[in-house]
């Protein structure tokens, strides 16, 4: 089969197409014909050797998939063969085939496209595990996402307002704004030319955000962190950082 290799740690510069064996799943495990992988910028690190679980060359970069399942191995349970999934792995996406835990596996609804699928798990779970799981956000609350109109921004939007809170979004430009609003923020701020401390007091009548999102860092962040001189209400959440 046909895979992306990387055969040394210096970048995707590295990177070949090469032909490999097809990969045999052990126990709890299952092989999934890959028919769309996600492209992220851990990809690009590990690729440098600076990913926090590292494998050495030579090795597929790619860790979200979707694809169907092509063989079950020993105590594999819950999915069949031909089966549609998705699925998160270490490493080897950028292949024809690859294994993966089936823990690690989810059915995919018969709607989704593959190349949707593939770009699901990282961006909606950052987020996911963000404002559900730790930050606990509740209906009627402020949430401020940071750097808005990208991927994993456009999810803190959308969960935001799957949770029934009221979404600020901030970002460069309005061309970027305009895609937050199309996928439901409430309000915007434009980085480029808003003070967003004052912004956000505005917005929220001096009280402040419940919840900051950032993905970005930096001075942004500092200033929805200190959004209310007297009451900084803020919770706030570095994606990544847990």
């Amino acid at each position: 089969m046909k895979a992306i290799v990387c055969h040394a740690l210096t970048g995707p510069d590295s990177l070949r197409l090469d032909d490999v064996a097809e990969p045999r799943p052990g126990p709890g495990q299952v092989r999934i014909r890959v028919r769309a992988c996600g492209v992220n910028f851990a990809d690009s690190l590990i690729t440098r050797g600076q990913y926090q679980k590292q494998p050495q060359p030579p090795f597929s970069p790619g860790f979200e998939v979707a694809g169907e399942v092509l063989e079950l191995g020993a105590g594999a349970q819950g999915l069949a063969v031909g089966d549609r999934v998705i699925a998160l792995t270490p490493h080897g996406g950028y292949a024809e085939q690859l294994v993966a835990d089936v823990n690690r596996c989810v059915a995919m609804p018969a709607a989704m496209s593959w190349e949707d699928g593939a770009a699901f798990p990282v961006v909606f779970g950052t987020s996911h595990v963000a404002l559900w799981h730790r930050a606990r956000l509740r209906a009627g609350e402020t949430l401020v996402v940071h750097g808005a109109a990208g991927g994993v921004g456009l999810t803190a939007v959308a969960i935001g307002k799957l949770l029934q809170a009221r979404v600020i979004a901030t970002a460069n430009g309005q061309a970027k704004l305009q895609v937050a609003r199309e996928n439901g923020a409430d309000h915007l701020i434009d980085t480029s030319v808003d003070d967003v401390r004052l912004r956000i007091k505005e917005l929220t009548g001096g009280h402040g955000a419940d919840v900051v999102y950032d993905p970005v860092g930096g001075d942004l962040f500092r200033s929805a962190a200190t959004c209310s001189p007297l009451r900084c209400a803020a919770w706030p959440l570095r994606a990544g950082s847990w």
